[in-house]
């Protein structure tokens, strides 16, 4: 079974660390913040009562769903599996002023009726924030705020690039 939590990140500014704090959508042992998913939309509820109050102009959001520990290197049925934002919380996440969205999931799942293929995925890019999908080892963060250092390929005409993306704790 999937679970999805839902981690907050920031970046080193200016020499001062800009964090927010984890939030999580249940508190369960040993996984805290785990609830059941499987192709299934994470939307605006799910989003608002895992950061509430804690979520901030120009945070990096982590979506934890664990569904790339199931990863067997992008057949149709891992894909058709794979969580996905629906519409309304792609524009929640736009209107909140998150500037990158990481997820551990396939990005091309979008809500079923969407209007065009990789509609989320557009939308976010479209509106300025950076997606990083696939991302490994979420279920790894321990603290509740994390600096998140993301280190993409430097390639020339590219729309698009491998990271390596740690969290500092």
């Amino acid at each position: 079974m999937r679970g999805f939590a839902l981690f907050v990140a920031g970046i080193l500014v200016g020499g001062l660390a800009v964090h927010t704090s984890l939030a999580q959508t249940q508190s369960l042992s040993p996984n805290k913040g785990v609830v059941g998913l499987n192709h299934v939309g994470i939307n605006v509820p799910d989003l608002d009562k895992a950061v509430g109050s804690h979520l901030r102009h120009g945070d990096r959001v982590l979506l934890r769903t664990d569904h790339n520990n199931s990863y067997d290197g992008g057949s149709d049925k891992w894909m058709k599996a794979s969580p996905y934002l629906t519409i309304e919380a792609t524009r929640w996440l736009i209107e909140k002023g998150v500037v990158i969205v990481g997820y551990d999931f396939y990005h091309g799942n979008d809500e079923p009726g969407s209007p065009r293929v990789f509609h989320n995925s557009r939308t976010l890019s479209e509106h300025g924030v950076i997606t990083m999908p696939y991302m490994k080892n979420l279920d790894r963060i321990t603290k509740q705020r994390v600096t998140l250092i993301a280190l993409p390929l430097n390639i020339i005409g590219a729309e698009a690039s491998p990271v390596r993306a740690v969290a500092l704790m």
